[in-house]
């Protein structure tokens, strides 16, 4: 049993997907009553009178349109927060990805100044670059001896 809104609307997502949209909205809604109307045996659960092939057909036509417009909202609210979700997370990677290209860039450059060593290059090394190196090395050298 499904639940679209407050009616239980006993049918299965297969019948449901068989009704083709071509037509206006009335024509939808007629399709849709009448897979309702074929029906299936309810659950025991179930009380009789809440079938909907029980009630006047004009009753169940006026309760299916506004069962099946709530349906269709709480779908495309749904579609709406799955994309917004979809949205902030490709905000967030390319964010991310961006911060991390521009860090990668800062750390080549500081690199490529003798402020960093490069992971290929030994932690013994003494060659530095830069606009202070002389200072740096006599401050490297006074600590070493």
């Amino acid at each position: 049993m499904q639940r679209f809104g407050t009616t239980p609307v006993v049918t299965t997502i297969r019948k449901l997907k068989e009704i083709q949209y071509s037509g206006n909205f009335e024509e939808v809604v007629e399709r849709f009553s009448s897979v309702l109307a074929e029906g299936e045996e309810p659950p025991e659960e179930t009380p009789k009178e809440l079938f909907l092939s029980r009630f006047p057909y004009d009753m169940v036509k006026r309760v299916l349109k506004h069962e099946f417009a709530s349906w269709v909202e709480i779908w495309e609210q749904m579609l709406a927060e799955r994309a917004l979700v979809a949205n902030r997370a490709a905000t967030w990677y390319e964010y991310t990805t961006e911060k991390f290209r521009r860090e990668v860039e800062g750390r080549d450059e500081l690199i490529r100044q003798g402020w960093l060593l490069n992971s290929k290059q030994g932690k013994r090394q003494t060659h530095v670059k830069g606009w202070n190196s002389d200072r740096t090395m006599q401050q490297t050298n006074e600590r070493g001896t």
